[in-house]
């Protein structure tokens, strides 16, 4: 489907008067490649403190420190089988080529502290029942917003 558009400008400057119309049209039959890469490394630092309250129950208490880093490649091949375009009376007509588009590396990094706390939960001697929460609120540089909220895992341990 092309596209179109149509423009009008009127201009009045010390009482001269300027009127212009543009034309403009686009006709396009074309294949549009994007290739897109993004690399994650991570590194966490958990430090955790673990009281033993008595033989069935512990106490959990950390810190864990996450520091994200991204490099982001985005580059698109856009492929014209036919393209036309129309600007006021000039006409442009190419078959069979391309443009690439290359946007220059993105590095991005995030990086969060986190509290954890825990209980964990001995009914006998070879199973342990783990609770850990995370309460807190992480900054997100990708998306420029704040994530409150508590995570919970749960760890069921059998021994033999």
């Amino acid at each position: 489907m092309p596209f179109q558009t149509y423009r009008y400008y009127h201009r009045i400057s010390n009482g001269d008067e300027y009127t212009h119309q543009y034309h403009r049209l686009t006709e396009e039959d074309k294949t549009i490649n994007w290739k897109f890469r993004s690399r994650l490394r991570s590194l966490q630092i958990p430090v955790m403190y673990e009281y033993n309250i008595n033989p069935r129950f512990d106490l959990l208490v950390g810190i864990n420190r996450t520091m994200n880093f991204w490099k982001i490649e985005n580059t698109t091949l856009v492929l014209y089988d036919y393209r036309r375009q129309v600007q006021d009376d000039k006409t442009l007509v190419e078959t069979m080529t391309g443009e690439r588009i290359s946007e220059p590396d993105e590095r991005i990094s995030a990086t969060n502290t986190n509290f954890l706390v825990g209980i964990t939960f001995s009914p006998v001697s070879n199973i342990r029942v783990q609770l850990l929460a995370s309460p807190g609120v992480e900054d997100h540089s990708l998306v420029d917003e704040k994530i409150r909220g508590t995570r919970y895992w749960l760890n069921i341990k059998f021994r033999p």
